[in-house]
């Protein structure tokens, strides 16, 4: 039993699920896949919940999860283009058309890079960066968060871990 209805009058738990522990994976570059999203209300609007399952290495099989608000913008400076934007239009290795309607269904399945970082506002490495499977864009390793500036500038995502 791992939910508890407080409505239930006479309810007496004797069991209880184990909750496990974070996982936590080292900064690196990871390949991966869109594995399922889901919309919801964050404290600052409208939000999706986009998660991704790790395809090689040892830490195959992990879920890694990303927020973003879900506006889908493309502005003229790149540091006003929505994370959502950056997001998909790696997924679909090709910038979006005005007016394109997304359907985040056909997404799903979309293979990915990952890149995990960490500075110092982490308590643990986290997804910056989304890049298409065959970017066709070199991108180079960021060394650091400064020089994730360097690369495409729709390809550049931050991630709000808590909030949208």
């Amino acid at each position: 039993m791992g939910n508890i209805n407080a409505g239930q009058a006479g309810l007496v738990v004797t069991t209880l699920n184990v909750t496990p522990a974070e996982v936590v994976i080292p900064v690196g570059d990871y390949v991966a896949r869109l594995s399922g999203f889901k919309f919801t209300i964050g404290e600052f609007g409208p939000c999706i919940k986009l998660t991704f399952i790790l395809e090689e290495g040892k830490s195959k099989g992990t879920e890694l999860i990303l927020f973003a608000s879900a506006k889908i913008k493309k502005a003229k400076d790149p540091k006003y283009t929505s994370k959502l934007y950056g997001v998909v239009s790696s997924l679909l290795n090709r910038e979006l058309a005005d007016d394109e309607e997304v359907d985040f269904k056909s997404l799903l399945g979309k293979k990915c890079k990952l890149i995990v970082l960490q500075d110092s506002a982490d308590k643990y490495p986290v997804i910056k960066h989304v890049i298409g499977e065959n970017d066709p864009s070199p991108f180079e390793r960021p060394k650091d968060e400064k020089d994730v500036m360097k690369g495409s500038p729709f390809k550049q995502i931050s991630i709000l871990e808590k909030n949208c």
